[in-house]
């Protein structure tokens, strides 16, 4: 059977140590990154408010990517892809990113579990 690292007197190639240093020490042990999509069906924006009375619902659709570092214990989003899906007159912008600058926030992490 031929295998695609060979070792020679029981010790691993060079290149091979290096990737496995670079696997170890390359990720933090507590911090986790995921992403999450928005279903239109359940995530909406609501804009409510000003002297004519406005309420408007928008279904968000799109996705972000949440980081999370467990030893800083801080969260914040990393990236927002994700549109408003009812254009209006109401709001300058359909991109949730430019309308909560999202990618801006960090909170606190209350509970790792």
């Amino acid at each position: 059977m031929n295998h695609p690292i060979k070792r020679k007197n029981g010790k691993f190639p060079i290149p091979m140590l290096i990737l496995l240093a670079v696997c170890i020490f390359g990720q933090s042990s507590h911090a986790q990154t995921n992403i999450y999509i928005f279903d239109p069906n359940r995530s909406t924006v609501v804009q409510t408010g000003g002297f004519a009375g406005v309420h408007e619902t928008y279904p968000v659709e799109g996705w972000f990517r949440l980081s999370a570092d467990f030893d800083t214990g801080s969260a914040s989003f990393e990236k927002v892809d994700a549109n408003l899906l009812e254009p209006s007159g109401f709001l300058y912008t359909q991109d949730l990113d430019e309308l909560f600058n999202m990618t801006e926030l960090s909170g606190t992490i209350v509970d790792d579990t």
